[in-house]
């Protein structure tokens, strides 16, 4: 049997491209069995690290504890700080409208007629 013989004789074997699906057509299978290698894996994980438990506790203890109060200071402060640059801008805001009111009133007061000095 040579090459061409053999190319023939495995594309009578191949479907019909109508039949292949673009997706592949396996079942949860594959999810499952991902599922599985990654328990075995923490399961490993877990017990190499088992006796550094105290450790690990001890460094989460410590990240919380600085979260903690991180977000402590940002309610006591933030609050505060907030209220004041809310009070800040608007004080901004409305010394800034009444300078355009008024630039608005002198605009409207000026002559368009009168000779420029």
């Amino acid at each position: 049997m040579d090459q061409d013989e053999r190319r023939s004789r495995i594309e009578e074997l191949r479907p019909p491209p109508s039949e292949r699906s673009g997706r592949p057509s396996g079942s949860m299978l594959s999810i499952f069995l991902a599922g599985g290698v990654g328990l075995m894996a923490l399961a490993v994980l877990f017990f190499l690290f088992a006796p550094l438990g105290g450790v690990v506790l001890g460094v989460v203890g410590v990240v919380f504890l600085l979260a903690a109060i991180g977000m402590l200071h940002y309610v006591i402060w933030g609050w505060w700080l907030g209220g004041v640059i809310r009070a800040e801008v608007a004080a901004e805001e409305e010394a800034e409208a009444q300078r355009q009111s008024e630039a608005d009133r002198d605009a409207k007061s000026v002559d368009p007629l009168a000779p420029n000095p």
